[in-house]
């Protein structure tokens, strides 16, 4: 019994871990199921969220969370509407949930058109502190962050992929407007990558357009070296130029002597 006792706390915090997706960040892939439970939507990412909100004495906390692979998935087909979107809902009691929602151009278009293009417009993390992963907040917070998100989209219903990290900065808003209070509040670093989403059954997919390398500066091992040389050369023709001066300056003084 004391040894059950012992491993209690453990057991609570494997719990706690396994079902958050703990430190283990690997990519997740959510399937949304049409009417006749086909799949209309697969997306598969590596997503991490580190959450920052208002705790105990005026101070802020930190969790991070991964999407974990016991999920509820809900929401709706872009195959049949101009919007859709795909909710991943998870925590003890599901009461937190991550959302993609997309926007296309199906009702200017015919549903069996290869014209039809589509973008994912803003994504959407909703925390409420009440769940055991925030045992230390002052207030239980309730609320949803989104970021709006730019160059991911498609055309002729392909696929799309980026496999490089990128990240989003999620606010608290009300109405359009990012939240001040920082009595009562958050704010979610979104990391990602191995992005893949498939919203047409698609066999072909766009590849994101990696972000430029920028070239390296030279390290300072290189420049003291090429500096140093610098000096040095021009030191020695400096020396040079004032020897040729004083030999000619020499040579015409012993003219001078000679024709006296």
């Amino acid at each position: 019994m004391a040894l059950l006792r012992g491993l209690a706390p453990l057991l609570a915090a494997w719990a706690v871990l396994g079902f958050y997706g703990g430190g283990n960040c690997a990519t997740r892939e959510y399937i949304l199921l049409d009417p006749e439970q086909e799949p209309c939507m697969v997306i598969s990412l590596n997503a991490t969220f580190e959450v920052s909100y208002s705790k105990n004495e005026n101070d802020t906390g930190e969790v991070n969370i991964t999407l974990p692979v016991d999920a509820n998935v809900s929401g709706n087909c872009l195959n049949d509407t101009d919007q859709g979107q795909l909710r991943v809902e998870f925590g003890l009691n599901r009461d937190l949930f991550f959302s993609m929602n997309f926007t296309s151009n199906f009702s200017s278009t015919e549903a069996e058109s290869s014209d039809i293009a589509w973008n994912l417009t803003w994504v959407e993390m909703h925390i409420n502190t009440s769940d055991p992963l925030f045992n230390d907040s002052s207030t239980d917070l309730d609320v949803s962050l989104d970021a709006e998100v730019f160059d991911i989209a498609s055309a002729n219903k392909n696929g799309y992929k980026c496999s490089q990290e990128q990240m989003l900065v999620l606010n608290m808003t009300d109405g359009g407007n990012t939240t001040k209070n920082s009595t009562d509040s958050a704010s979610i670093v979104m990391t990602f990558s191995d992005l893949s989403i498939n919203l047409f059954n698609a066999s072909e997919f766009t590849d994101c357009v990696p972000a430029p390398t920028p070239s390296p500066a030279p390290s300072s091992s290189r420049i003291v070296p090429i500096a140093v040389g610098a000096a040095l050369a021009a030191l020695i023709i400096l020396v040079l130029i004032s020897y040729i001066i004083n030999t000619r300056m020499n040579k015409k003084k012993g003219y001078e002597q000679v024709e006296q």
